[in-house]
């Protein structure tokens, strides 16, 4: 997972106008939303695709790996809509108020940019997410005391990361191996490696052969470098590898920025 901006006035013409558009149809599908059971799933859709095609890089929110847009991929809900639940002696249990009452999801922020990201369906279902969200803080259950995801953050505390949420860069909390292990440095990492399954043995076995293949190539370019780039130039040229090779628009930016990372702490200067 890295951390991904997203700026409304950083927006071309074409994205603002679009993303304008796509507030508008979500604010109305939500006037007409009298309960957590009446939504409109087209309209976070629609989110989904110009996410993938336009901030994302085509990649899952989570574990950054890539989404056919038009086949296969969720328009995951951060906050879930219509129930929340928690993990039980191995069984999801949904999540229950003080009198006894089940939590019945965070179903006004169902058409919320900021609750609405692209995810792989390994994330998101399966042994993933699914309907968990862990807090560390005081647990909202209506929108009158957290009528927004920014007042719900700094009630509720989550713990597991938000690729938008400035206050918390993945980096800070996960750190990847050669072997294509993921670690959490704290707990919010280690609950949002659980919560999504960024250990499960294929993502691991993937993460770990993409790795292998970029050690080698970025070891072959800065061999190749060290023989062509005069000396005074040769830090800057490594510096501009290893921004190419963890550019964002590529899979598994962050576990090959961690790796490489590494090996150029090993080079000498």
């Amino acid at each position: 997972m890295i951390s991904v901006p997203f700026k409304p006035e950083t927006f071309s013409l074409e994205q603002r106008t679009w993303f304008d558009n796509w507030l508008k149809l979500a604010a109305a599908a939500k006037s007409k939303q009298s309960s957590a059971d009446t939504f409109q799933p087209k309209v976070w859709r629609a989110l989904k695709v110009w996410l993938l095609q336009n901030i994302f890089h085509g990649k899952c929110a989570y574990c950054e790996v890539d989404i056919e847009v038009s086949f296969v991929g969720d328009a995951e809900h951060y906050r879930p809509k219509g129930a929340v639940t928690e993990l039980k002696n191995g069984k999801l249990t949904p999540v229950q108020q003080q009198n006894g009452t089940f939590h019945q999801g965070y179903y006004w922020l169902a058409y919320d940019w900021m609750n609405l990201v692209p995810s792989c369906q390994r994330c998101n279902a399966v042994h993933g997410k699914r309907t968990q969200f862990p807090v560390q803080g005081t647990r909202v259950f209506d929108e009158t005391t957290g009528p927004d995801s920014e007042t719900l953050n700094k009630i509720e505390q989550p713990y597991l990361l938000h690729p938008y949420d400035l206050a918390h860069d993945p980096k800070d909390h996960l750190v990847f191996s050669p072997d294509g292990w993921v670690v959490g440095r704290d707990q919010i990492g280690k609950e949002s490696i659980e919560l999504l399954d960024l250990n499960r043995k294929a993502l691991v076995e993937f993460r770990r052969r993409w790795l292998s293949a970029q050690r080698g190539d970025f070891g072959r370019k800065i061999g190749n470098a060290v023989a062509d780039v005069a000396i005074p130039d040769i830090n800057a040229e490594i510096v501009q590898l290893l921004a190419s090779f963890t550019s964002p628009d590529r899979i598994f930016s962050a576990a090959t920025r961690d790796v490489l990372s590494a090996i150029m702490a090993q080079i000498p200067r």
